[in-house]
């Protein structure tokens, strides 16, 4: 039997590196949610296996877990700080080396046991349509959509005729729409 300490859910000590500000990274979010302050964030990354950094929304206090992978593409945006975890450091516990899986959330239990806890994401469920790319959200997630696709999950695809005299939409079915 594994007893979780009474310190779960209480930030250990997180030190070391720093923020970037008005930085955001357009990385895979792992998971998102608000009410915490950037060092939690920070301390929440280093148990979510696959985390490597956050991004923080300063004016909403929401944090963004982060699988960055080289090519990334990092913009500029107020209000909006960003660090990799790679010179944070946190007390050491069960969690500090992750023995976890990617998709897992390490828990540190008594006698330097580790209990390691699947969790779900809104973009688990791949709700974008036409092989689009989900990025989750706090309380959701939000299908981003290329040219000539449309909707809160990409469905609607739309061709211009070269004539301009009809759009063609597909959805669950082929539908014309004369322009006038």
């Amino acid at each position: 039997m594994l007893i979780i300490k009474t310190s779960e859910g209480i930030s250990l000590n997180v030190i070391g590196s720093s923020f970037t500000k008005n930085i955001y990274s357009n990385s895979h979010v792992i998971l998102a949610y608000e009410k915490v302050g950037p060092l939690m964030c920070i301390g929440d990354c280093m148990l979510y296996k696959g985390c490597n950094a956050v991004n923080f929304h300063r004016s909403h206090f929401e944090c963004e877990l982060l699988n960055v992978f080289p090519g990334d593409i990092i913009i500029d945006m107020d209000n909006s700080i960003y660090t990799d975890i790679g010179g944070w450091m946190r007390d050491k516990d069960g969690c500090t080396i992750n023995p976890c899986e990617v998709g897992q959330k390490c828990i540190s239990a008594m006698y330097n046991q580790t209990i390691c806890l699947t969790f779900d994401t809104p973009c688990d469920s791949n709700p974008c349509q036409n092989k689009r790319v989900c990025r989750n959200k706090v309380n959701g997630y939000r299908c981003i959509c290329p040219e000539g696709y449309d909707g809160v999950n990409c469905e609607w695809n739309f061709e211009y005729l070269t004539d301009s005299s009809a759009i063609i939409s597909s959805r669950a079915t082929l539908t014309t729409i004369q322009i006038t």
